[in-house]
This record gives structure tokens, sequence and C-alpha cells, in this order.
């Protein structure tokens, strides 16, 4: 994900062989818009990514390559830029939202820990959104904090890929700098 708003290359994707101009899962639109004009402008050989994190994801996004049904051919022909985007199409929120769930209920020990070093008074109240969250993950509540923090990082992610603000401030994951970026 080379203009995704956490660990991305950025413009050092530039030396890889093949350059993901499109990803499924970059649900903020901007880093993909910002892929694809990097890639025009670099004149990058580009493939599409499905990014799948849940079953129904798979193919999402998928790419023609013009070889023989073997793996050396495939590798080869990919080396030799024979390949191209078939379709693209981004997760859907169900989607996003299964995939949430999951890294939710298997990361608890982990959000309690980077909560706890981080944002040690906002512990119990982290700790009590996990237990309303367990309750009714489908909830209309939790549908409308997805979409809102949606909207927030199409922000973010506009701002960073295309009106030229610092990307590491949202990779130091400060909930503050984050917010200012937002509004």
């Amino acid at each position: 994900h080379p203009f995704s708003l956490l660990d991305a290359l950025r413009e050092d994707s530039i030396y890889c062989d093949l350059f993901e101009a499109f990803n499924s899962s970059n649900v903020d639109v901007y880093s993909n818009l910002r892929a694809k004009k990097f890639a025009k402008e670099k004149s990058l050989h580009i493939v599409a990514g499905s990014d799948s994190h849940v079953q129904s994801t798979i193919g999402r996004s998928t790419n023609l390559i013009y070889s023989e049904n073997k793996l050396d051919s495939v590798i080869a022909a990919m080396k030799h830029h024979k390949i191209t985007i078939e379709n693209t199409g981004y997760v859907q929120p169900k989607e996003a939202l299964e995939h949430i769930r999951y890294k939710i209920q298997n990361s608890a020990f982990f959000i309690d820990k980077y909560t706890l070093q981080f944002y040690p008074r906002a512990l119990w109240a982290v700790r009590l959104l996990y237990k309303l969250y367990m309750i009714s993950p489908e909830s209309i509540f939790w549908n409308i904090f997805y979409r809102m923090s949606l909207s927030a990082l199409k922000r973010i992610s506009r701002k960073i890929n295309f009106e030229g603000y610092d990307y590491h401030l949202f990779r130091e994951r400060n909930l503050g700098n984050m917010l200012k970026m937002v509004f």
C-alpha cells in the first residue's frame, strides 16, 4: 500500500518491481488516488490488490498475468511486466466491520497494554467501550462510529496525500495530532 497512512513506502516505492496502484482495503480512497497519480507520473508498472482479511473480499481486485500456469512462468511474466489490472473494487462497510471485529476480539490484551502505556487515564474508558462493543458489535452505534471514523480517515488521508501534511504525524499514533488533522 504505497500511500496508505501507516507504514507505507510512499516515494521509496519507485524501487519496487511492481507498484500497487489500487488496494481494496484503502477505503479512505485518497491513498489509491495518490498511488495512481504517482504511478502515472513515474511510468510505473501497476497491479491491484484485494488485501483480503475476510473470506468475502478474496478476489475483489484481480490482475491478469500473461503466462503459462507454472510458477516460474508467472514470476517471469511479472518481472517482464506482462500483467494488467483486470478489475478493482473496495471492501464494503459490512466486510470492513467484520475485519475490525476480528482484530478487536483478538487484540484486547494489546489494546489494554497500548492504552496503559500511552493513555493510562483512559484505560477505564477503553475497557468500557470494549465491553459495550462485545455485547453488541453490530449495533447502530458502532455502525455510526465506523462511518464517522471513516470520514475522519478520509480527511486525514486527503491532507497527507494531497495537501502536503506530514505523514509522520499519523505514524506517531498521537490521538491529539490525528484529531487536529480531522478538523
